[in-house]
């Protein structure tokens, strides 16, 4: 069963319109204001449904983050 912030990170992710990018730290700030980002890339490695677009999440220097698809 998901938490309300891991299915609210998955709606900001699957939110990022195609050619955009989002770093962890933007993610954050759009759900909790707090500095969670690990939380964020913990989310994003134990996701498997193809509809959220993780490739489209970056570090903050704009490096792929360790997502699994």
């Amino acid at each position: 069963m998901k938490n309300n912030f891991t299915e609210n990170v998955l709606s900001v992710i699957a939110c990022i319109p195609k050619g955009e990018i989002l770093t962890y730290r933007e993610i954050t700030k759009q759900i909790a204001n707090q500095k969670v980002y690990y939380v964020v890339g913990n989310i994003l490695n134990k996701n498997h449904n193809s509809a959220i677009r993780c490739h489209r999440v970056v570090r903050s220097d704009g490096t792929p983050g360790g997502y699994s698809r």
